[in-house]
């Protein structure tokens, strides 16, 4: 879960400095609100919490020797 928290961090980040650039090119009144930075670090820990615990749910139904050569 913490690395998907922290590659949402730097996708806010990389969003953040998106807004800026096109704030100054084209004269937009663009902002990220606190509402969507902690919901895009929400949703990240979600997908990262399913994404860690579907492989792990598939592995403990398995035998274990043959859980160490199978690829998911």
């Amino acid at each position: 879960m913490l690395l998907s928290v922290i590659g949402g961090l730097l996708g806010v980040l990389m969003i953040f400095i998106g807004t800026l650039v096109i704030n100054y090119l084209w004269d937009l009144n663009m902002y990220l609100t606190i509402g969507n930075i902690f919901l895009a670090i929400f949703i990240s820990g979600i997908i990262g919490v399913v994404a860690g615990y579907a492989p792990a749910n598939a592995a403990a139904k398995m035998n274990p020797v043959e859980a160490i050569g199978f690829s998911f």
